[in-house]
């Protein structure tokens, strides 16, 4: 019939079935293909029908009328329809055996999907009913005096009333469009990456292209010696290769490396000196930085597991006075270059999974400070796995890392990625034979789904158990042995809520917890947080 979709195709020997859809709704059809006569089997509403089969008598299908995906099933002869399934994530294209006793069908777990046998017993008798059961939202106010959208008919006239003329749309002209300011200075970056730092009086302008694939922010702002700074971010994420760019200047102080340190001669620790006295700082105004990052991520799906493999190369410098313990002067400029190659494979996250039950990542890279003199390369080595715990959602988070030290030169001058780091050590570390571990349990204490409605809804509360620990040849600027390990405990406990009855990507998650420091186990510390989910 005009207007209408058709969906599936399933015999019974005399019979055709099949799911239409109109502006109704879905509904199942019977059509004798004699004549081209249809009978309305089951009548249109809003709720999803797929995966159509006649057999035994009977039409089986998937519905979400209970709310959930499920097999259900119904009489030709009087018309009952029947749920047959019951799962907790969802069945689907359910086939009966020729006797009609048992039921196959693809179901999903937090394993992935899989193929499941049952039998066809029914578990609820199903009316028709204009929506599908309500088991996600909360119960809403209905509003009275507002016409329902849904009853407009809008004519061809009226359609064609509002005639536009088409532009030619230009990617290039689009790629810097500044729609919004804030009267601070901050990085919204950071800030969707669930950190801020360097808040700061001034402005910021954020622009985005059509497509999001091309982010630019830009701010100028006070420093806290009087001086004015300014910042340029790009961020390039379409196709790939995919890049990012960052430019600062501003008229304070040129920051310089202070004369006193520890020398590595052959990856081995050599003398300490401390010129400190005797050799004059430069004072000179006006600093610049430029940062610049490019990668290729490769992503490989298979099945439930994805799997990505990302080659990088950052690159930065700036005018920044760097001090030469062999010449016992200052050289302006500083040059850092780090590449790493990082391989993740993860399963998919079931959707109240914490994270995913199984995957693992590796990242390799190496990093080397640039100067006039001679200078260390350092390598490392990091693993994170993810394994299940003792629930359906819960599960362990587990952490290595090593880096080392090659070659001769100042270790003021080594470049350090700041692998696992236990929190709260706050003692200068530098990474030679430096070996980190982190254990963490995540579970989730409780869904309470509940608070004001369309305003704040607090939809779950979780916990995570945490050690974490870094060993290896560890010394302070003065070239004195610190300790030859360290390690902290601690938990937190996260409250994720939901604002406005925006989508997940508006989430807000509010932090309390509390860990050990390092140097002293009896001190405990209590932090808290705020991480927005985009």
């Amino acid at each position: 019939p005009a207007e209408t979709e058709c969906h599936g195709l399933a015999s019974s020997g005399e019979r055709l079935y099949y799911i239409a859809t109109d502006k109704e709704g879905l509904s199942i059809i019977g059509l004798n293909p004699a004549d081209g006569s249809t009978e309305v089997i089951k009548p249109a509403s809003r709720v999803t029908l797929s995966d159509l089969v006649a057999s035994n008598g009977k039409l089986y299908f998937g519905s979400i009328a209970s709310g959930y995906d499920e097999v259900h099933s119904l009489d030709l002869s009087t018309g009952r329809e029947e749920r047959l399934t019951t799962s907790r994530y969802g069945s689907f294209y359910g086939s009966p055996s020729p006797d009609g006793k048992r039921l196959a069908m693809a179901t999903y777990d937090a394993g992935g999907y899989h193929l499941a046998l049952s039998p066809a017993t029914p578990q609820e008798v199903i009316k028709n009913t204009p929506l599908p059961r309500n088991v996600v939202n909360p119960e809403v106010y209905r509003w009275e005096g507002f016409p329902c959208i849904d009853t407009f008919d809008f004519a061809a006239a009226e359609s064609d009333s509002n005639d536009t003329t088409p532009k030619p749309y230009s990617k290039v002209g689009n790629m810097l469009n500044f729609h919004s300011w804030a009267p601070i200075y901050y990085r919204p970056e950071q800030l969707a990456s669930g950190q801020l730092s360097n808040v700061r009086l001034g402005i910021t302008a954020t622009s985005a292209s059509l497509l999001s694939d091309a982010i630019t922010t830009t701010g100028v702002f006070l420093l806290p010696s009087g001086g004015v700074g300014t910042s340029l971010n790009f961020k390039y994420l379409g196709l790939t290769p995919k890049f990012e760019l960052n430019a600062s200047v501003d008229s304070g102080s040129t920051p310089y490396t202070s004369p006193s340190g520890l020398m590595m001669s052959e990856g081995d620790y050599s003398h300490s000196y401390d010129n400190s006295e005797t050799t004059q700082v430069p004072t000179t105004r006006g600093y610049y930085s430029l940062y610049g990052r490019v990668y290729l991520p490769w992503v490989l799906s298979h099945s439930y597991w994805t799997s990505t493999l990302t080659p990088s190369v950052e690159l930065s410098h700036s005018n920044a006075h760097i001090y030469s313990p062999l010449t016992e002067s200052y050289s302006r400029g500083q040059t850092i270059v780090a590449a790493t190659l990082q391989w993740n494979n993860y399963t998919r996250s079931a959707y109240r999974n914490l994270q995913p039950r199984w995957g693992f990542a590796v990242i390799g890279g190496v990093g080397k400070s640039l100067a006039p003199f001679a200078t260390t390369t350092t390598v490392g080595l990091l693993a994170r796995a993810y394994t299940p715990a003792f629930g359906v959602n819960d599960g362990f988070t587990l952490k290595a890392s090593y880096m080392g030290i090659e070659g001769s030169g100042s270790l003021s001058h080594t470049v350090d990625f700041g692998w696992l780091t236990p929190r709260g050590l706050r003692a200068t570390i530098y990474p030679d034979d430096r070996v980190g571990y982190s254990v963490q349990y995540d579970t989730p204490i409780c869904y309470p789904d509940a608070g004001l409605s369309g305003i704040v809804m607090l939809k779950r509360i979780r916990a995570s158990l945490f050690v974490e620990g870094l060993y290896g040849r560890l010394w302070t600027e003065s070239g004195a042995r610190l300790w030859r390990g360290t390690s902290t405990f601690g938990s937190d406990v996260w409250f994720d809520t939901s604002w406005l009855r925006l989508p997940k990507q508006g989430d807000i998650t509010f932090r309390v917890g509390f860990y050990f420091d390092p140097t002293d186990l009896l001190n405990p510390t209590i932090s808290g947080g705020l991480n927005l989910n985009f």
